[in-house]
């Protein structure tokens, strides 16, 4: 079974990132309530994209503190997150980061202290000094249309054994 949830009428302006924040709010709340019926084994959400943290490093900053992209890389995987490097350029030129995982936010992430070789830890730099932080959704891979119309699609996968046509009811009804 599948949910659309849509975000606007025909005609309005295609969807910006406050929209899609409201938009993918409310398909998550609403899958959380889906998957809390009891013959649904679980909800699946298709075209939500994650919130992520881009971090592009400036290479004078790396060089004027003694750092290379791969020691600030290397202090992230430290930190727990999942840091899928690209593009990673290496020394000389610029190179991006894309960071998920334990900061909630960019301001979180600046404040982060990357240790400098032969200082003390405690004189690390922060992650700021050394590169523009940004928050923003993942890289869109898809994009839900529905009716022309922006939409985020959750699919509905019922437990064995159900009635299909029970579960389609119950979920029309959580909708």
């Amino acid at each position: 079974l599948q949910v659309v949830v849509v975000d606007r009428r025909p005609g309005d302006p295609p969807l910006d990132e406050a929209r899609e924040l409201v938009l993918r709010s409310v398909a998550r709340e609403l899958a959380a309530r889906l998957e809390g019926l009891r013959d649904v084994l679980r909800v699946a959400d298709q075209a939500l994209r994650d919130r992520e943290l881009i971090v592009e490093l400036d290479p004078e900053a790396l060089r004027r503190h003694g750092l290379t992209a791969q020691e600030v890389f290397d202090t992230l995987r430290r930190h727990h997150l999942d840091a899928p490097a690209g593009p990673f350029a290496g020394e000389r030129g610029e190179v991006t980061m894309r960071v998920t995982g334990e900061f909630r936010n960019a301001e979180e992430l600046s404040a982060l202290s990357v240790p400098v070789p032969g200082a003390p830890v405690s004189e690390g730099v922060r992650l700021a000094s050394l590169a523009r932080i940004e928050d923003a959704f993942e890289r869109r891979t898809f994009r839900g249309r529905y009716n022309g119309r922006d939409s985020l699609a959750l699919g509905v996968f019922k437990r064995d054994g159900s009635d299909s046509i029970e579960v389609r009811d119950a979920v029309m009804a959580e909708v």
